[in-house]
């Protein structure tokens, strides 16, 4: 029986996120109402991605699109720019920010199991490190640090 609960808690997750590409979708803090959104709703390259509070605007939603080995694009409904890590950087600390989407493993990411069980981290393919809001506040830039998990990693899906 105890077996059985837990297939189904871990499996639930995957679950949860297999459904994301059906529909325009907001990520939101899994511990708060906070999103992903760009800064201002700007439609500009290079424009900041940061953590607000959901309101369900355009420069919230994301539409996610398949790049191959488990990885997506996350394209923004209002731009239609795709998230990306500032510079391609590997290193921690740096931004998230929008581009013209071109396929590149810095603006490739997947939902992972947060080292901490704590929920499901979004990972970059190029850095191996997690889109983080820290804190968990409003009009928070996101950056890329090293996955641990909690409120400031765990991110769950709104729809719009």
């Amino acid at each position: 029986m105890r077996r059985s609960i837990l297939a189904l808690l871990w499996g639930a997750p995957l679950c949860f996120f297999a459904s994301f590409a059906a529909e325009a979708r907001s990520l939101q803090s899994a511990n708060a109402n906070y999103c992903i959104g760009v800064n201002h709703a700007s439609e500009v390259a290079g424009a900041n991605v940061k953590q607000f509070r959901c309101d369900g605007g355009e420069n919230q939603g994301w539409t996610q699109q398949k790049e191959g080995e488990g990885y997506f694009s996350l394209k923004n409904n209002k731009s239609g720019l795709c998230m990306g890590v500032d510079h391609a950087s590997t290193k921690p600390g740096s931004n998230l920010k929008q581009f013209v989407c071109d396929h590149k493993e810095n603006q490739n990411w997947t939902f992972d199991r947060c080292p901490d069980g704590s929920g499901q981290c979004l990972l970059n393919k190029k850095s191996g490190l997690c889109a983080t809001a820290e804190p968990v506040a409003h009009d928070v830039q996101l950056e890329q640090e090293q996955c641990i998990g909690g409120p400031t990693q765990v991110w769950g899906d709104y729809t719009q």
